[in-house]
């Protein structure tokens, strides 16, 4: 911002100059003062970030995905986790509520790797289809942007059947309950992700 306003002051006897500064003055303070917000670090990032699939983007969005983002190009969301540590200080927190296929798909392995190598999950908390009225699963998880060794981290499932509105099968149980008997909550090391993924994946690509 300094060097703008140096620089204005600078050429204001080239009245060309001068009218060029005053008429984009406003606009280009505006803007410097948002490259301001977005150049620092935080000690958290909270959001719900976007859901966007590769197919359904834009030439110019799925180039920009595909140069900055290339391990997580598949998705805006998995875009924006990534992103999320690229705005945090180096103890800072990223929670965020996402699409849980990060955990699961062979596509963001790279993803999972570099949290498990580099980061801390705190606490992950997963979601099955419709526990928050949509029709994909979810997690919400807070991710410190610094590796704690050994860390036992919080772990924990909620099954359609926990909320009391499974669907109903003919023995009056929920289809969850079925699929889910041995609940899922507990505490554990971030290494169980990265099995539970690779086998999650292993899984989908056989089927």
């Amino acid at each position: 911002k300094e060097a703008w306003q140096t620089s204005a002051a600078a050429t204001a006897s080239n009245v060309n100059m001068a009218m060029w500064y005053d008429a984009v003055k406003d606009s280009v303070e505006q803007l410097i003062e948002q490259a301001i917000l977005l150049s620092q670090k935080y000690d958290a990032v909270v959001t719900n970030p976007p859901y966007m699939g590769s197919g359904n983007m834009g030439g110019l969005l799925s180039e920009y995905t595909k140069k900055v983002y290339p391990d997580t190009k598949y998705d805006l969301f998995a875009c924006c986790i990534k992103n999320g540590f690229n705005m945090l200080k180096p103890t800072g927190f990223n929670a965020m509520v996402t699409m849980h296929a990060w955990m699961f798909l062979s596509s963001y392995e790279t993803l999972r790797d570099e949290i498990i190598q580099t980061k801390t999950i705190r606490a992950l908390l997963q979601m099955d289809n419709m526990v928050m009225g949509i029709a994909f699963g979810t997690a919400a998880t807070i991710i410190e942007n610094s590796l704690i060794k050994n860390y036992t981290a919080a772990f924990t499932k909620i099954k359609m059947s926990d909320t009391g509105h499974g669907v109903q099968t003919g023995q009056g149980q929920s289809r969850d309950a079925h699929r889910h008997k041995d609940g899922g909550n507990g505490n554990r090391h971030a290494e169980h992700l990265k099995e539970a993924g690779n086998a999650a994946a292993e899984n989908l690509e056989r089927s």
